[in-house]
């Protein structure tokens, strides 16, 4: 079987060493206007960077930008977008931190690239492939407020958002991205939407090419709803299994079709984790998986945790990765 290690898209852009308080510093230059728009781009571009050669360094083998320049997972996809305004802070799920909601106020347009460019900057500093992530259009709605009767409804704001989505992941394909993730945090914790969540995902499934294809459920226990996961348009499933019992017992019963991301380092805390310990834990789901490639990855982003921590969780991420490869080699 083929494991690979991946990053599950966001990472610290701000750490305690000296080096790595630039973009905070730049942040506040910034706003009382002793740095311009280029310039504050230039240090998020540096930061880009740096994220991605640590993450290829710690031996990721699919690596993100840490999507630095993202103040939250909403706005950033609303701010490219007219129609939109911004709304008041709300927390984010159970990550402990706050979106901004998107007062939908008009028809919805895609005005300029969402995450593109983004994608492109990133591809032409790693030496490893480039995951982009986007937040899905159901997470996007649930997120926004709706003020125009030209969405009367959830469902329709989220097929708008679809739309708009599945036009981006055709720029990103054509700028050459290979793995595409879209984060879909509302469909774990309401499988009541995965009706609305399958017919939303197949304009960007049609859009995708021959792009992989993953999506995102952190954030909750899908377990009851992997059968009908089983049938959505998506090449991968990332799912937590430390913090998702249902899932896991669907998963160890009967695995989907669809190539596994599997959440196994914890993205909700600063412990270590256990090498020997994490790679016991796969062992039951990984037994009933085809040839793969499946991924390792956190239980979410990690931008919450210090520089550090982080660090640590990726390096963990690669030697569960070896330790199992190793293993089932010597078992061969």
């Amino acid at each position: 079987m083929e494991l690979q290690a991946v990053s599950a898209g966001s990472y610290p852009r701000i750490g305690d060493a000296t080096g790595e308080q630039r973009l905070r510093y730049a942040y506040a230059s910034f706003r009382s206007g002793e740095l311009t728009v280029a310039a504050l781009r230039q240090v998020e571009d540096e930061v880009a960077a740096s994220i991605l050669s640590e993450q290829i360094a710690a031996g990721l083998d699919l690596v993100t930008d840490g999507l630095v320049r993202w103040y939250d997972p909403i706005s950033h996809m609303a701010q490219a977008l007219m129609g939109i305004a911004p709304g008041p802070l709300r927390p984010y799920f159970d990550t402990g931190s706050e979106y901004r909601q998107a007062l939908v106020r008009g028809p919805l347009l895609r005005t300029r690239a969402l995450v593109a460019d983004e994608y492109i900057f990133a591809a032409a500093q790693s030496t490893r492939p480039v995951r982009v992530v986007l937040t899905g259009p159901l997470t996007l709605a649930r997120a926004s407020v709706i003020e125009t009767p030209a969405y009367p409804s959830l469902a329709i704001l989220a097929r708008s958002y679809a739309e708009i989505l599945a036009t981006e992941v055709g720029a990103l394909v054509a700028a050459g991205a290979q793995h595409i993730q879209i984060d879909e945090p509302a469909l774990a914790s309401e499988p009541d939407l995965l009706e609305l969540g399958a017919e939303t995902l197949t304009p960007i499934a049609e859009a995708k090419g021959a792009a992989e294809l993953a999506l995102a459920l952190f954030h909750g226990d899908p377990g009851r709803a992997l059968p009908t996961l089983a049938a959505l348009p998506i090449d991968v499933l990332a799912i937590d299994i430390l913090h998702a019992p249902r899932a896991v017992e669907a998963l160890i019963g009967a695995p989907p079709p669809q190539r596994l991301a599997l959440g196994v380092v914890d993205a909700t805390n600063v412990n270590s984790d256990d090498v020997e310990s994490r790679a016991r834990t796969l062992e039951p789901v990984l037994a009933g998986l085809g040839a793969g490639p499946h991924y390792l990855t956190s239980t979410g982003g990690l931008e919450h945790l210090p520089r550090a921590s982080a660090h640590e969780k990726i390096i963990s991420l690669a030697r569960i990765r070896n330790a199992i490869v190793g293993s089932a080699g010597a078992t061969a």
